[in-house]
């Protein structure tokens, strides 16, 4: 499947990052770039020689042999093109290795295509799985091409333990190609061993945090406290030189004092419960009240260590925004609009009838599609208009569909583009209904769309 994604990673000089107490996740030992130019049979078409070149030199520039390699992420195209001429310039690079010891598979089959981001999603699993010494599945995998058969590498279907061999460490190659003939290989090994670092700290330690909202700071600091209770915990000293300097300060700040991880954890569960620490620290005051701390160096030699991630608030927007199901409350929220006044309507001498008209039940079936497509807090967001709300061109895509879908109103795309209220907005749709007005403009932008994909 086609798709899109972002792939970020950190790259420093092997050297470098221990000296400076960052941890170490990988190391690329070799990489290599070439281009199949006039050797490839079309622009889009790959060609076996330059991938199997990629590959060999990037294994050279290691100082490596390719039969090093235990496992290769393919670049995988999902075409029978494709795949058989990467399989055939992996067969030929890895052919000084015996038959079945190298290991083969692709994230595509976890994410789909990611673009301009599919390298770095390869590489990003491939230290993962180093990592975690686990070689993962290729999923969804029923009838492998009929060259994986007969090539070296082995299709990984299930999890495995990655094996561990005598002088050499785990080892890996990822290959990536562009359209237009671009191939890439990279060797990338685990890491070294990392040193431990002893538990408890001589004195007691600040630990500060912080966050954009106080859910979020709860949500960390509980985060936080779950792995301080884990048995392979980082050192506190660590763990403290991590959030002093390898985080961003934001508004909402707490701290904890602790001389030790049980005490620590015990400090910050009860800091995501919303008190405060009875230990008290001037530097601790001070982070509190906004200000820029400059924090005392730490006994020993510290490093930065890797802890729980920042707990976004995980909002969705626009037409992808989950549907929240209707509800009693939802019901009520929902506006009693004045529908447009019909030809044939009574006097108003005349006494109403005591049930709502079709009008009145069709605006405010109107007017819930809106207030849950645009997720509005209620009937008071209607005074905004379509773009003020947050709509933008896929949700109003989204909305016409629904109206058309659930109503049969068909919606002039037109409509949603106007500088009008929500609610104005409403009543013309209703019109629309009363009055039959369509203009086809969203049955030919599906269609548009369904060509395109």
């Amino acid at each position: 499947m086609p798709g899109s994604g972002v792939g970020v990673l950190v790259l420093r000089r092997l050297e470098d990052a221990p000296a400076d107490g960052d941890p170490v996740r990988a190391v690329i030992r070799g990489t290599a770039v070439t281009n199949d130019g006039s050797g490839k049979v079309g622009f889009t078409a790959p060609g076996v020689d330059q991938q199997t070149a990629a590959i060999t030199e990037a294994w050279a520039a290691a100082g490596l042999e390719p039969s090093a390699a235990q496992y290769v992420e393919a670049h995988v195209t999902g075409t029978e093109l494709g795949d058989r001429i990467e399989l055939e310039a992996a067969s030929a690079a890895f052919a000084g290795g015996r038959a079945g010891d190298v290991r083969i598979g692709s994230v595509k089959s976890n994410i789909g295509h990611a673009d301009a981001a599919a390298g770095a999603a390869a590489l990003i699993k491939t230290v993962l799985m180093l990592e975690n010494a686990t070689l993962a599945p290729t999923v969804d995998v029923t009838r492998p091409v009929t060259a994986l058969r007969d090539s070296p590498p082995r299709l990984v279907t299930e999890a495995e333990k990655w094996p561990v061999r005598a002088g050499l460490p785990r080892l890996a190659g990822v290959t990536s190609v562009g359209i237009g003939g671009t191939n890439v290989h990279v060797v990338v090994q685990e890491a070294p061993e990392q040193r431990t670092r002893p538990g408890s700290p001589a004195h007691p330690l600040v630990l500060p945090l912080s966050a954009r909202t106080e859910h979020q700071l709860a949500a960390l600091a509980d985060r936080l406290a779950r792995r301080l209770r884990e048995a392979d915990a980082p050192s506190l000293a660590d763990v403290a030189h991590t959030l002093r300097t390898g985080r961003v300060a934001m508004p909402v700040r707490g701290y904890v004092v602790a001389a030790g991880a049980r005490e620590a954890a015990d400090k910050l569960t009860s800091l995501a419960g919303g008190r405060r620490d009875t230990v008290t620290d001037p530097r601790g005051e001070a982070w509190l009240s906004g200000e820029e701390v400059t924090w005392p160096a730490l006994d020993g030699d510290v490093r930065r260590v890797s802890l729980p991630t920042y707990p976004f608030a995980g909002e969705s927007y626009g037409a992808l925004t989950p549907r929240r199901p209707a509800t009693a409350d939802r019901t009520a929220e929902a506006p009693d609009l004045p529908s447009p006044t019909p030809a044939s309507a009574p006097s108003p001498s005349r006494s109403p009838s005591p049930s709502p008209s079709p009008e009145n039940e069709l605006a405010s079936k109107v007017a819930e599609l809106v207030i849950e497509a645009l997720e509005l807090n209620g009937a008071p967001d209607l005074e905004k208009t379509y773009f003020e709300a947050g709509g933008d061109s896929l949700t109003a895509v989204h909305l016409a569909g629904r109206l058309r879908d659930e109503l049969g109103i068909d919606v002039p795309i037109q409509l949603f583009l106007e500088p009008i209220t929500l609610k104005d907005m409403t009543n013309r749709i209703v019109e629309t209904k009363q009055n039959g007005d369509a203009d086809g403009a969203l049955d030919t932008l599906l269609s548009e769309f369904e060509a395109e994909s």
